[in-house]
């Protein structure tokens, strides 16, 4: 494992070999961590990741499906994945090239976060059944950004 800080340029990132057996290259490995470059070149391959991964587009646009959903991309859109969701990027453009970062367990961190984000409602649910809280939250959003719409806070006010 590195024990200093590292840079990596693009113009590295793009010389760099493709992993054998892979589709991108591997630039840094640290922990359970990877840094990843992937250049697309027609038809994206892609299958479900064990891990969690953040993609940060370098180069082009296209557009990026992810389950349910398709939405266009453009360079310097990031997009988060979690483990296990199918995903690809379709209709890209010629050159089409991307950062991407695999973090955590095989599996596990979104399995982990989705049970955080579980168990933190059932707590919100005990502590105010009613949801009286968490409407009264709202509302006084709603005046506060009122408010402010009309001072000309707002940013386009």
């Amino acid at each position: 494992m590195p024990e200093h800080s590292q840079h990596f340029s693009l113009s590295q990132a793009r010389t760099a070999p493709i992993t054998p057996n892979d589709i991108s290259s591997l630039l840094l490995r640290h922990g359970s961590m990877t840094l990843e470059y992937y250049a697309l070149h027609g038809h994206d391959e892609q299958t479900p990741h064990r891990q969690d991964e953040i993609y940060v587009i370098t180069t082009g646009h296209g557009w990026f499906r992810s389950g349910g959903e398709r939405f266009s991309v453009k360079e310097g859109d990031a997009l988060f994945v979690p483990a296990g969701v199918e995903h690809r990027f379709e209709d890209v453009s010629d050159k089409f090239e991307t950062w991407v970062v695999f973090w955590g367990p095989d599996g596990a961190k979104a399995a982990h976060g989705h049970r955080q984000a579980t168990h933190a409602a059932k707590i919100r649910e005990r502590a105010d059944p009613s949801g009286a809280e968490r409407r009264r939250g709202s509302r006084r959003l709603a005046h506060r950004v009122a408010h402010q719409s009309q001072q000309g806070l707002l940013a386009g006010s």
